[in-house]
């Protein structure tokens, strides 16, 4: 799940999903990561890097619209969130990632909001599963092992009595977690931004209707685009604050019984 181009939490995947018939086509990609610190779900353009990924991204997305042999279809927008925290509030921190970066690519590419996709996939259990087997660590099939045979929970009449999150906890002593969690799960808080482009060799048009079409020309625009009012990038300083609302409440966690704080914005 991680991208060279970005790291801080988010993917966008373009896709043009006109078909233009007798009309030959390919396909082509373009790609960002965007990261996220625990708990958060503002773009932070110092954290690791995610100001000049994204600025470079929209550039390059930019350039691709001004190319009338280009057609972007739909945007694709997959968000995440690390197993930290408890399990409803990881799922409400994975939706405002993706909202996020929706809300802060629409003014600045053009693109209408019915072409966005957004996939929250809550806690990325099947990236935390393939980050470990990519790794080198001493505990790795340990973890693997518990990640692709344990359930979610495990309960014994209808009580929580352990489950997938609690075994990772308690495996040796504690320790593998904690590697997990300095190491690996960053990587998880994140928003995954594929751009799918097709080309072909004529670009589809909607007519704007005119009053008086005998004397006026009907000018065309392309379709899925907006028009687009100047967006400063410097905007950044708008969304780089963290959320500063009330203290969360503390939850018992599903997994341990024990009281924990959830993730917070």
């Amino acid at each position: 799940l991680l991208l060279p181009i970005l790291t801080a939490g988010l993917f966008l995947t373009f896709c043009s999903a006109q078909v233009f018939a007798q009309t030959p086509c390919e396909m082509d990609s373009v790609s960002l990561g965007v990261y996220f610190p625990k708990g958060y779900s503002t773009i932070l353009p110092d954290y690791k890097d995610n100001g000049p990924h994204i600025l470079e991204f929209v550039s390059r997305v930019k350039s691709l619209q001004q190319d009338p042999s280009k057609q972007i279809c739909s945007i694709s927008i997959t968000s995440s969130a690390s197993p930290d925290g408890i399990s409803t509030a990881n799922a409400a921190l994975s939706l405002k990632r993706g909202i996020k970066i929706k809300d802060y690519l629409m003014p600045r590419l053009g693109i209408s909001e019915d072409r966005y996709k957004l996939i929250s996939l809550g806690v990325d259990w099947d990236g935390l599963a393939a980050a470990v087997e990519a790794s080198d660590f001493p505990d790795r099939q340990s973890v693997v092992k518990i990640l692709r045979e344990t359930p979610l929970y495990v309960k014994r009449n209808g009580v929580i009595v352990s489950g997938r999150k609690k075994q990772l906890m308690d495996l040796n002593g504690g320790r593998t977690y904690k590697y997990l969690s300095d190491k690996i799960f960053p990587d998880l808080r994140d928003c995954r931004i594929d751009v799918c482009v097709i080309y072909e060799t004529e670009t589809e048009t909607v007519p704007v209707p005119v009053r008086d079409s005998s004397h006026a020309v009907t000018p065309s625009v392309t379709a899925g685009v907006l028009p687009q009012k100047p967006v400063s990038d410097s905007a950044f300083s708008s969304v780089s604050i963290p959320d500063t609302a009330a203290a969360p409440v503390s939850s018992v966690d599903e997994n341990t019984g024990g009281t924990v704080q959830p993730e917070e914005e």
